[in-house]
């Protein structure tokens, strides 16, 4: 059993049952020493952390051309995740104190494991742009986790990044994939908007603190701009064929409808609405939180020649999720609570369901596989 333990498969369990468990505790203050520190805290260094990992250490064989990594490493890898949400509950000093050192260890494991991936294949030809970008990410994350005491606001932006620059790639691949398959033209994306973006976006993670409110709400607002700029030019037809293609683009969209509600609000323009919390919200729940549903979905799917149909519960979990970050723009924080937890509860059920399945590769596409080194290297290390 430790010689078959996937990234995907532990990450993304802990990922959603950390999800379910821990927005409860904390809106309902099930424990004394939950604070809004330790809310913004988990959010960023124990769910996405968990998100990261059971993402890049599994597709991290596209990469490489070789398996990906799991057995006693992966393994050892969520101690490290579990001993870090365990200290992050005990209440003192010392516990918080490794808790973070914890929290840096495991971001600096990732981009380790992925550097070494990443440096494997490009000594046998194969470039990939993503490695350095999770490697960066993560780098940002584990100094913010070791250096600072409480996470600034700021840091919500790091993952964010990351998943416009990852996830607009991941949705083009798949929607050329689908467009393919039923016969259409393949989408012709403008990465420029995308790059843009990227850029805008971490100029205004850079400046947060020193620049003027109204300098930050104007970068975040041409972030979301360009982002809807580069959104406009995908050809989303398949997507009212795919579920999984849905829940991609609905997560996407979230992210600059966010940035445009947090710059409207710091700007002062709506003098009602969900102010600047509710959009950092919208941004954490519809934009990070969804993409990861989507993400995960497609690794639990059902499979079928050319494609793949989500499990039920992974709709109806990200359905709900999605109607959490509605429900807290509009303040009603005990039902976006439960919409959330629910939501999640779902998506963990499929997950399960999932991996009582013999391991699927590749993990995240329906493709089949046609490098046989990397097939002799999935297939040998699962006999």
């Amino acid at each position: 059993m430790l010689g078959k333990a996937e990234a995907y498969r532990v990450f993304f369990g802990l990922a959603a049952a950390w999800a379910a468990l821990s927005v409860p505790i904390w809106h309902w203050r099930a424990l004394p020493q939950v604070t809004l520190e330790w809310h913004v805290s988990e959010l960023v260094l124990g769910f996405v952390a968990a998100l990261i990992a059971g993402y890049t250490l599994t597709a991290c064989s596209a990469w490489s051309g070789r398996g990906p990594s799991r057995g006693g490493v992966i393994v050892a890898l969520a101690m490290l995740w579990l001993g870090a949400r365990a200290a992050m509950m005990v209440p003192h000093p010392q516990a918080e104190i490794i808790a973070r050192a914890l929290n840096a260890v495991i971001f600096a494991t990732i981009a380790v494991l992925v550097c070494r991936e990443w440096l494997y294949g490009l000594q046998h030809g194969r470039r990939a742009v993503v490695p350095p970008l999770v490697i960066g990410v993560c780098l940002v994350l584990g100094t913010g986790a070791l250096v600072l005491q409480n996470l600034q606001p700021q840091f919500l932006l790091v993952p964010v990044w990351l998943v416009m620059a990852v996830g607009s790639r991941m949705l083009i691949a798949f929607l050329n994939a689908a467009a393919h398959r039923l016969g259409e033209q393949e989408s012709r994306p403008n990465w420029p908007f995308i790059h843009a973006a990227l850029v805008l976006l971490g100029v205004a993670f850079v400046v947060w603190d020193s620049a003027p409110p109204s300098f930050v709400a104007a970068l975040l607002m041409s972030v979301a701009l360009c982002l809807t700029g580069f959104i406009t030019t995908l050809g989303l037809t398949p997507v009212r064929h795919d579920a999984l293609l849905l829940m991609m683009t609905l997560a996407l969209c979230c992210i600059p409808a966010g940035l445009f509600i947090y710059a409207g609000a710091t700007l002062g323009w709506p003098t009602r609405g969900p102010g600047t919390s509710g959009a950092l919200h919208f941004i954490a729940i519809g934009g990070l939180s969804c993409m990861g549903i989507a993400v995960m979905a497609r690794a639990s799917a059902l499979r079928h020649p050319g494609y793949l149909k989500a499990r039920r519960g992974a709709v109806i979990g990200f359905y709900c999720v999605f109607l959490a970050a509605i429900l807290r723009m509009s303040d009603a924080l005990s039902l976006a609570a439960t919409s959330w937890s629910i939501g999640w509860g779902l998506v963990l059920v499929a997950h399960l369901q999932a991996c009582r399945q013999p391991v699927p590769h590749p993990v995240f596409s329906a493709n089949i596989l046609t490098n046989s080194k990397l097939m002799r290297s999935h297939y040998t290390r699962d006999m």
